[in-house]
């Protein structure tokens, strides 16, 4: 007469209804997923780190690098700074001084910016809400995009440089 198990809810149909072992077969993948999300995150973090710090340190010792770059024909040829003129900044050392320190300034906020990303990633696990996690997906390519932007600017500065 009724061939539907007593356990069974009638209103919900047969294809709703989950077996266990795919429930637990999904439950595996979902944390396979969020500790590969967890080590992305911390590669993020620490890459957003390592680009604030280095880019403190080229940033304060910018006029150092500069006067390398630019004397190192006359450092390859034994010219000593008495032979070579006064000491005066020249426009080209001032100009990638000034290029230098830009870039340092917008490598800045790119590190920032990749840690606010490595967070929204381990906020999207933390929560396990699909709402929560399709907001951050949407500010995740936001911040993407400012990346790349902020990027761009920086290989423009780049360019700026090999000119002088």
């Amino acid at each position: 007469m009724n061939n539907q198990s007593p356990s069974r809810d009638p209103t919900v149909p047969l294809d709703a209804v989950a077996v266990p072992e795919e429930l637990s077969k999904a439950n595996t993948h979902v944390h396979k997923l969020n500790s590969r999300l967890h080590v992305t995150s911390a590669a993020l973090a620490g890459t957003g780190i390592l680009m604030i710090m280095s880019s403190f340190y080229e940033a304060i010792h910018a006029r150092h690098s500069v006067e390398t770059m630019l004397n190192f024909v006359d450092t390859a040829f034994n010219v000593t700074k008495e032979a070579a003129g006064p000491a005066y900044v020249s426009k080209d050392e001032f100009a990638m001084v000034d290029d230098v320190r830009i870039i340092c300034f917008f490598a800045c906020i790119i590190g920032a910016s990749l840690m606010g990303l490595a967070r929204i990633g381990c906020m999207a696990t933390w929560r396990k809400s699909v709402k929560y996690t399709n907001v951050s997906y949407k500010r995740s390519l936001v911040r993407f995009a400012s990346v790349v932007v902020l990027s761009l600017i920086v290989r423009h500065y780049s360019h700026d440089m090999k000119g002088i």
